[in-house]
């Protein structure tokens, strides 16, 4: 089914439009070695698909998502905050998860 030319599509309105990086670091450095990496528009399920990544990353890695929105002039993204930082548990092998507040900031 197509819509007529005079009808608009239906899209999100930019203020709900939202989108979040994942990436695993796996070992420090400049630049640092990188692993899986993704980008998604749904916060839980960017927090989800890092978490499982981490799990099959090697020992030391760190996981991280942040708030992400198109560059306005450059191809890429801009990175508006970090959403959470994860690690893997030397102890227990489980992956912690520490998820911060976005706090809307007016200039």
């Amino acid at each position: 089914m197509t819509n007529p030319p005079d009808t608009p599509l239906a899209r999100k309105p930019e203020a709900a439009f939202e989108l979040f990086s994942w990436t695993v670091v796996e070992r420090d450095g400049d630049p640092p070695v990188l692993g899986a990496v993704g980008v998604c528009d749904d916060r839980r399920r960017a927090l989800r698909r890092m978490v499982e990544a981490l799990a099959d990353a090697p020992g030391g890695a760190c996981g991280l998502v942040h708030k992400v929105s198109l560059h306005p002039v450059e191809r890429g993204y801009s990175y508006d905050g970090l959403v959470a930082r994860a690690w893997q548990d030397a102890c227990t092998g489980e992956v912690m998860v520490c998820e911060y507040a976005l706090l809307d900031v007016v200039s």
